[in-house]
């Protein structure tokens, strides 16, 4: 099957449902789903759930996420991040709760891979200073998505970049994997079922912030489907600098391959930069118990189940706000 090109619009947004009107079913719903979270058949509970309860045709609401922001979203159907973020309370528990203990006011954050917004919007809530939030995001249907949930919080602090960021600067097409969302959307086609989408700029993080005069960052979340490998090649500079930023970063075999790359290739990189890992507990029930120390796996059979978020941490500069918020020892 050949490729095609994906869709670039949308539907016209219809007014959107306030949380205090919406139908009492679809509160219950939302209550049980967020506190299945801990359990590891929540999947199974939130799929039960929502054919149950769950409205049955599409509805445009804005809701509060637990970090206090507001966030637009198609709740029923649509599989995209903002309809988990609604079900759930969260984008993801282990890294929202991370991020929620860790950023402090005079941080500068990078949210790679910004999609619509959550990272962005939870950094923006935290850091004071005038543009010291910078989020990344290629596709213009999600930067638009992103663009929205930023005018719903007034968020002021907040610079959008178009670019993607990779190893290398000049122009790529984005791909969309058959069956996935525009969350997936990533620089690696591993397959002809992937349809096109746009062509986007693509550049280092190391040139953006030495040609884009943007601040450099203390803290990074990189989500960036598989590709995290070639962005972190192009963030050298940024990674062994005398102030290097503490990341958070999804780890996916399964994406890195289809990139080209392993999680093994990147971990190893970092490791040579001085950089330690933890990885985030998707069930823990506050920060205490959230983290634990990771090493990346040497064999390649146990490489292929990784499927995780790491932080990735110089002992150096980021140990004693660590221990603080009791993610070390």
């Amino acid at each position: 099957m050949s490729a095609q090109p994906a869709e670039s619009g949308r539907d016209p947004v219809p007014t959107a449902v306030p949380e205090s009107e919406l139908p009492w079913r679809l509160n219950v719903a939302r209550s049980i789903i967020a506190r299945s979270q801990r359990f590891r058949y929540r999947s199974l509970i939130r799929q039960m759930v929502q054919r149950l309860l769950g409205p049955r045709v599409d509805m445009h609401v804005v809701f509060r996420a637990p970090d206090g922001f507001l966030v637009a979203a198609y709740p029923a159907g649509r599989g995209s991040l903002p309809d988990a973020a609604f079900w759930r309370g969260h984008q993801e528990i282990g890294p929202s709760r991370f991020l929620g203990a860790y950023l402090q006011p005079d941080d500068v954050f990078y949210d790679v891979g910004a999609n619509y917004g959550y990272y962005t919007l939870q950094a923006a809530t935290r850091i004071s200073g005038a543009s010291a939030v910078v989020a990344f995001e290629p596709h213009p249907d999600t930067r638009a998505e992103l663009a929205r949930n930023l005018r719903l919080n007034a968020a002021t602090n907040v610079v959008v970049r178009e670019e993607a960021l990779s190893d290398a600067e000049g122009e790529a097409h984005l791909f969309q994997p058959s069956g996935h969302g525009l969350a997936a959307c990533t620089l690696a086609s591993a397959s002809d079922e992937a349809a096109i989408g746009p062509c986007v700029t693509v550049c280092r993080l190391d040139e953006a912030v030495s040609k884009m005069q943007l601040p450099p960052p203390t803290v990074v979340k990189i989500d960036v489907e598989g590709w995290e490998s070639h962005a972190l090649e192009g963030a050298k500079d940024v990674l062994a600098g005398p102030a290097p930023p503490l990341l958070v970063i999804e780890a996916d075999e399964c994406l890195a391959r289809r990139a080209g790359s392993s999680v093994a290739v990147w971990a190893r990189a970092l490791g040579e930069l001085g950089y330690r890992f933890l990885a985030l507990n998707e069930y823990a029930g506050s920060v205490r118990g959230l983290a634990e120390p990771w090493e990346c796996p040497t064999d390649p059979g146990t490489i292929d189940g990784i499927s995780r978020n790491l932080v990735a941490y110089h002992p150096g500069h980021h140990a004693d706000r660590l221990r603080r918020i009791d993610c070390l020892p």
